[in-house]
């Protein structure tokens, strides 16, 4: 699972080298066992306070994190000549 992480969010650009790796490592850590609460899912007290405040940090927006994705599923589909894009047509509505 490691070196998927890795590979999807090389083109993370958080603006410091530091955010990049901890990125890496949160989801990493969360992937590994995704069913459970962050807490439960880091490896101690510190990389659960530590993903907490990742996710607060005012340097980089969620956008920057999902550029870094599209930037490497596009690169990934460079690699093929047909690419399925399967999408769910369903619609749900809750309201009532």
């Amino acid at each position: 699972m490691e070196k998927w992480a890795a590979q999807e969010l090389q083109y993370a650009d958080l603006g410091d080298a530091r955010r990049n790796k901890r990125l890496i490592s949160i989801v990493e850590n969360l992937a590994n066992q995704p069913s459970t609460s962050v807490a439960q899912a880091s490896e101690n007290l510190a990389a659960a306070s530590a993903t907490y405040d990742f996710w607060n940090s005012p340097y980089f927006k969620p956008s920057d994190i999902i550029a870094a994705q599209a930037r490497s599923t596009i690169e990934r589909i460079k690699e093929h000549q047909i690419v399925l894009a399967v999408q769910d047509t369903t619609s749900l509505d809750f309201t009532t």
